[in-house]
């Protein structure tokens, strides 16, 4: 079966379509920035996430943000 070139843009436009939403193209930054960074902060986050995890599991204090 082959696809052509007209009937994959049409697929990765309405896919596109989906991912935006609601939003208008003037807000695309507002969105798409904040969620780069929270992606980026992740992934150099992952080595110590099971770290963090088992501390915030282990301790009892109401506050725990300054010990995380």
């Amino acid at each position: 079966m082959s696809i052509n070139i007209t009937e994959k843009s049409n697929f990765i436009w309405k896919v596109a379509d989906l991912l935006r939403g609601d939003y208008k193209q003037s807000e695309y930054g507002d969105v798409i920035l904040p969620f780069t960074v929270l992606c980026r902060l992740d992934s150099v986050l992952s080595n110590t996430k099971d770290k963090v995890l088992e501390l915030n599991r282990t301790l009892t204090y109401k506050n725990k943000e300054p010990f995380l």
